[in-house]
């Protein structure tokens, strides 16, 4: 799991400047949030780049242990907001 959230932090790292893996490490950032947000961001470089969206899913499914189907979804279908609750 430490290795994994190495490679989280280094990702968020490269592409923002901010050091992730203190907010990881106290749970303030989630590694599922983590991981769909880097997986979205490097989703979209990697098409710029004119490689098959396929092949990019592929790669992505086997370097972040997502399925190939859960990648169409957070890419394809938009996410509604969370609701506010006044508690």
């Amino acid at each position: 799991m430490g290795s994994f959230k190495e490679m989280l932090a280094k990702d968020i790292l490269e592409r923002t400047g901010m050091n992730a893996r203190p907010m990881m490490d106290l749970g303030i950032i989630s590694l599922d949030e983590a991981r769909k947000w880097v997986v979205k961001k490097k989703y979209y470089e990697m098409a710029k780049t004119g490689m098959p969206l396929t092949e990019i899913k592929y790669e992505l499914a086997e370097t972040y242990g997502m399925s190939v189907s859960a990648i169409d979804k957070m890419i394809y279908k938009p996410r509604k907001p969370k609701q506010l609750t006044h508690e």
